[in-house]
């Protein structure tokens, strides 16, 4: 008898991951917003209530692998020290990430369709802005604690680049000096 809920979740993790696979298939092949709920249904081979039983909007089944994402970057803030900023730990996830290839970070043809899309859709440009928003909590908490508060330093759509302390300007070199290093190492990756 103890097997059921295991099997169960497994069922429904198989069912999601299923409607996941078909709906990003669709997307690439057709384009975000030419693709309906019912294509994905069909696709999947589930009814069209089973896709909103898994998936609120479809919006999500383009972004669902955003909880994996948050869950790393959550967890690297919270395992960090004290003394340890924020950035920092960010940074060094970033370089885990890199060394051990995460499949996160596995750039190919379909990031850039992602890209792509994404830039070509204004409801997933609408859920993207959407995403960021719920980050802003998560980053206030973790920036507040850091070296005097410079819980705005990441965010530019708060405070133009002009008003940031002095001491947010080197870090902000830093963290493109960052992503420049992980973006070279992307290119030798794909070709």
């Amino acid at each position: 008898m103890s097997t059921a809920p295991d099997r169960r979740s497994r069922k429904r993790q198989a069912t999601r991951q299923a409607i996941s696979d078909a709906a990003t298939r669709l997307f690439i092949e057709r384009g975000f917003d030419q693709v309906t709920v019912d294509d994905i249904a069909e696709a999947a081979d589930v009814g069209r209530m089973t896709v909103f039983n898994h998936f609120q909007r479809k919006e999500d089944m383009f972004f669902d692998r955003d909880a994996e994402g948050r869950e790393l970057l959550l967890a690297a803030l919270a395992a960090k020290s004290p003394q340890l900023a924020p950035l920092e730990a960010l940074r060094r996830l970033a370089h885990q990430l890199v060394q051990e290839q995460h499949p996160a970070l596995a750039f190919s043809a379909r990031s850039a369709s992602f890209v792509i899309a994404v830039g070509a859709s204004e409801a997933l440009k609408a859920r993207a802005r959407a995403i960021r928003g719920n980050w802003k909590p998560h980053w206030r908490r973790h920036w507040r604690t850091a070296r005097g508060g410079w819980h705005l330093m990441l965010m530019p759509s708060w405070r133009p680049a002009c008003c940031w302390p002095a001491g947010v300007r080197p870090i902000c070199k830093r963290i493109s000096a960052t992503v420049s290093v992980l973006m070279k190492r992307r290119r030798r990756l794909c070709f």
